[in-house]
């Protein structure tokens, strides 16, 4: 027994050496930054200036309390804001649809706040501050937030003791900040020269004013109502709207881009946003603007924005909608001449949409005139625009799972969860491959004990377990990904805007 205690001390004590490090090096950061006077700025801090983001000329503007709220804008072509009222974490993005942030959307909000006003060095801050260690010219501190799988450091500058750069691990590679110059404000130094670089794109922004936090009207802390004005529906136009099923499980939809004549797009609630085909977004001379990493199965690729004027399917009209045009030429040559694209979040985030994968059926509702027939409401929530709802499988574990209706699979375990769970110590398993937007990636498919979702238990499914970190499947805040194949046993109800679902069970069933 002593011995086995000595082992545990010894393996988890911080060294009195590194505590004394520790909290030396925290007093020379505050000193520095001069943490100390951010409290008597009592109204809170305004710092506006300038951005280059996502290859977008743009205004910049971020404001924050001692309290902790903040809020941070992007003014310009792709306009979106994301903050804190002290309770909830939210995003307006650039087609005025709002939502509460969770999982990774707010932890990358929470810890660029914490480092952009020195929070991270408030004693009651929630982002824990592990043991520093010395890297050349810095000092590297490793920062967490409770219950989290965000990693993130932030490097120190070993002679002037300010923050010199931020870096975050991502799945899309690590999301890296520097801080290029700092500027006094009433005793306190902030950053007003960052570059920010994520997924290959490089993002700048230049602070040229700092002032006191303004008076407003309305509470800038708060979260703008939600939009609505970009969906127009047409009560004379049936819900249910033309699809089909492909011999790849995908189900598609025709749609009209501009008033021009409709096009099949394949329905994926694992979309984001609009995708076209390179040669359609050619073909219309669409105006191209801008530059976003996009993460798909096989690795990251870069886009193009196109503004589109509206979007039409079936009862619904987006208005001002922004897409991205990737080659498609694969799919194309699967799909048609008539295969424009791929639809998901553009459509979902304004409408509720019945579907069905296996008859197929489509239906889309207007949100304000829409009422559940059977079953029940469950919650519903977000990663990255990607819908996710929380499941149990195996052993009796529990975790969030994203809802693919692009992936024609079953399961797919993402490999940090199949590390986490051990999926695959002691099962027999086969090679398999998948495959998306970026290419293709190795996986292993065995069966599980059994999988529960929406009240429905499926004993002993084939599923597939992802190997590779290097993909929209190493994402460490969902556990897999649950495609067309499982869906199939359910009629799902998408409610984005209400930010609920609903597993409609069949008679079949």
């Amino acid at each position: 027994m002593l011995s086995t205690l000595l082992l545990v001390a010894s393996a988890t004590a911080v060294p009195a050496q590194q505590q004394d490090l520790d909290a030396a090096l925290r007093l020379n950061i505050r000193a520095a930054v001069g943490y100390d006077a951010i409290e008597r700025i009592e109204r809170g801090v305004s710092l506006t200036g300038k951005a280059k983001f996502l290859g977008v000329d743009s205004s910049f503007s971020f404001l924050f309390t001692p309290k902790g709220e903040f809020v941070e804008q992007i003014t310009g072509r792709l306009t979106m804001s994301q903050g804190f009222d002290g309770k909830r974490t939210w995003l307006a993005d650039w087609h005025d649809v709002v939502r509460i942030l969770e999982m990774e959307d707010e932890d990358s909000a929470h810890l660029f706040a914490a480092v952009m006003t020195h929070s991270w060095l408030s004693e009651e801050s929630r982002v824990a501050k592990l043991s520093a260690k010395r890297e050349g010219d810095a000092y590297v501190i490793p920062l967490r937030l409770p219950d989290s799988p965000a990693v993130a450091e932030i490097f120190v500058d070993a002679e002037t003791h300010l923050p010199k750069r931020y870096v975050r691990e991502t799945p899309a590679g690590d999301e890296v900040i520097e801080f290029k110059e700092y500027r006094e404000f009433r005793g306190v130094k902030f950053p007003v020269s960052l570059t920010q670089t994520e997924g290959g794109v490089v993002n700048t922004y230049t602070i040229t004013t700092i002032e006191p936090m303004p008076v407003f009207v309305r509470n800038p802390f708060e979260a703008p109502p939600g939009g609505g004005a970009r969906a127009a529906f047409d009560r004379a136009k049936p819900a249910g709207v033309v699809s089909r099923r492909v011999l790849t499980g995908h189900t598609m939809v025709r749609a009209s881009l501009n008033g021009g004549e409709e096009k099949w797009f394949i329905l994926d609630s694992g979309a984001g946003i609009t995708v076209l085909d390179q040669k359609v977004a050619d073909d219309m001379k669409l105006d191209a603007f801008g530059e976003l990493p996009v993460l798909g199965i096989g690795g990251l690729v870069k886009a193009q924005f196109h503004p589109l004027k509206t979007i039409a399917v079936g009862p619904v009209t987006l208005k001002e909608i922004n897409a991205i045009s990737i080659d498609l030429g694969m799919l194309r040559t699967v799909f048609g001449s008539e295969f424009a694209g791929i639809i998901g979040y553009d459509l979902l985030a304004h409408a509720v949409v019945e579907y069905d994968h296996a008859t197929p059926f489509v239906a889309i509702h207007d949100p304000k005139a829409f009422t559940l027939s059977a079953g029940k409401w469950l919650r519903l929530r977000f990663n990255s625009k990607l819908p996710c709802v929380e499941a149990t499988f195996e052993n009796n574990y529990r975790d969030i799972f994203r809802l693919d209706t692009g992936a024609p699979n079953n399961v797919t375990f993402h490999s940090p969860a199949v590390r986490k769970y051990r999926l695959l110590e002691g099962r027999e398993t086969t090679n398999t491959m998948l495959g998306g937007v970026g290419g293709m990636i190795q996986a292993k498919a065995g069966k599980i004990k059994y999988f529960e979702v929406g009240g429905r238990r499926i004993e002993e499914p084939t599923v597939t377990f992802a190997t590779s970190d290097d993909s929209a499947f190493g994402d460490p805040y969902l556990a897999g990904n649950l495609g067309t194949a499982f869906l199939d046993r359910f009629t799902v109800v998408f409610d984005y805007v209400n930010q609920r679902i609903a597993f409609l069970d069949k008679p079949s069933n």
